[in-house]
């Protein structure tokens, strides 16, 4: 079958996925609308709100040839592993809160499944064992097959899983991808309105709040692959409100911390459409006037209020994707918990 053009939009996995039981997890970089190649299609109008709690991303594409395109669109989950991170805390799947809307109206979509491990493909071995397609996405959310990391399935599964090298001493090792799939027409010089929202996979813990100065803890911090503060570009008086907090113990949370959090989004994958992002506006909205907000990005932000940052930009190309911190956080639940992928 012929397909004008395919558009994918990517939520993919920026960094690996560190978790620890007792210190805290990593944000999961999450967004991103791309296409393969097109001449055709542009971003005219890209609004990305994001919070700590909810990100909200809002496109205006038009086609600009003389035809129609009828697209096969794509939203990848990001991939996760069969079995869960030692905490037992799912940060994986699909976030939750999310949709998708398409001119107003609900995506009816498919969901597309693979196993793979080390880059191979290994559904089939999974499928010839007795697992369906819908087994293999709902593995680690899915007590009857997995729980407390002790496999549910018979022993004669595990001794064919283990002979194909996809259990190790009792563990699997594969990981899962799961595709969301649907058709997307695109009118001729027209216009097609795409949004989708989610709440974030954040960083907690060890792995968001802010310590002080001591290089050691950063030290630690970079060594597990993760950020802190120091990496989001902070002014210096940023740095001195923090220091102020971190002297009061009302202030600090369970880990000594002044509390944060860390939220990540895919940018660049804009740069496979037309031109980039034409008109690009970015809002940065935090739930109370004594948020920090840091990030490092190509222009200033401007402080619309005590509750919102705005970036406007046009015929944007990003070069790096969009980390932000968000400092002296206070009354919020952890959105590390993913959920089952839809079926």
């Amino acid at each position: 079958m012929k397909i004008a053009v395919t558009i994918l939009i990517v939520l993919m996995v920026l960094i690996p996925q560190y978790l620890f039981a007792n210190d805290g997890f990593a944000s999961l970089g999450v967004g991103g609308v791309t296409i393969a190649k097109t001449n055709a299609i542009a971003i005219k109008h890209e609004t990305l709100d994001i919070s700590y709690d909810k990100i909200q991303v809002s496109y205006d594409f038009i086609n600009e040839s003389d035809q129609n395109e009828n697209a096969v669109v794509m939203f990848p989950l990001p991939p996760y592993p069969a079995n869960p991170s030692e905490s037992l805390i799912i940060s994986h799947g699909q976030p939750s809160g999310f949709t998708i809307v398409a001119n107003g109206k609900s995506v009816t979509y498919d969901t597309e499944v693979k196993a793979t491990l080390k880059g191979r493909d290994v559904t089939d071995v999974l499928k010839s064992v007795g697992f369906s397609l819908k087994q293999i996405a709902l593995f680690p959310f899915d007590e009857t097959l997995l729980k407390d990391h002790e496999l549910q399935i018979s022993k004669k599964q595990i001794q064919a899983l283990t002979e194909k090298g996809l259990v190790v001493h009792g563990i699997p090792k594969w990981n899962i991808n799961v595709t969301y799939v649907w058709k997307q027409f695109f009118p001729s010089k027209s216009i097609v309105h795409i949004e989708h929202t989610y709440r974030p996979f954040i960083a907690e813990g060890t792995a968001g709040g802010y310590s002080g100065h001591d290089r050691d803890v950063s030290r630690t911090i970079h060594s597990w692959g993760l950020k802190d503060v120091f990496d989001f570009c902070p002014t210096d008086d940023q740095i001195q409100k923090l220091d102020r907090l971190l002297s009061n113990n009302e202030n600090l949370d369970s880990h000594g911390q002044v509390p944060g959090t860390i939220v990540e989004y895919i940018l660049t994958t804009a740069n496979s459409w037309k031109d980039g992002i034409r008109d690009f506006k970015l809002r940065i909205h935090t739930k109370s006037k004594n948020e920090i907000v840091a990030l490092c990005f190509p222009s200033k932000i401007a402080k619309v209020s005590d509750l919102l940052y705005e970036i406007n930009l046009q015929n944007f190309e990003p070069k790096s994707e969009l980390s932000i911190y968000f400092g002296n956080v206070r009354n919020f639940k952890s959105n590390g918990y993913g959920e089952p992928p839809h079926f």
